[in-house]
């Protein structure tokens, strides 16, 4: 392991033994909430801020592809001027009673992948 390899991991280590001790002490909803807000002021600080004006999304379908019951809409959009982003959009064919399932798309979810909300 190189030198610095070993100080990263160091600092992981005591980054991580913090974690668990600031978990530890939390007693409460108060508590709970306050570092939730404190975790989220961290993240913000780290990617440097939300931002501060809305602008268009200019969104536009690049191709759709026809599953069974599906279709699967190929999306660009912008989500800063000049910082594009694409995405897959999976919009089922038949509504049921009025209600539109969405379909998750992650790979931390319990059934890896694929997952359908009501």
């Amino acid at each position: 392991m190189t030198p610095y390899l070993r100080y990263q991991t160091e600092q992981a280590w005591k980054q991580d033994e913090a974690r668990k001790k600031a978990w530890e002490a939390i007693g409460d909803e108060a508590g709970l909430l306050k570092m939730q807000d404190e975790l989220r002021q961290k993240l913000l600080q780290m990617i440097g801020g939300l931002p501060t004006v809305k602008t268009d999304l200019h969104p536009v379908i690049t191709g759709k592809i026809q599953m069974d019951g599906f279709v699967i809409e190929k999306l660009v959009f912008q989500s800063l001027p000049g910082v594009y982003v694409t995405a897959l959009v999976y919009v089922p064919m038949i509504i049921r009673a009025g209600i539109l399932e969405s379909w998750c798309l992650q790979g931390m979810r319990p059934m890896g992948k694929f997952t359908i909300r009501r």
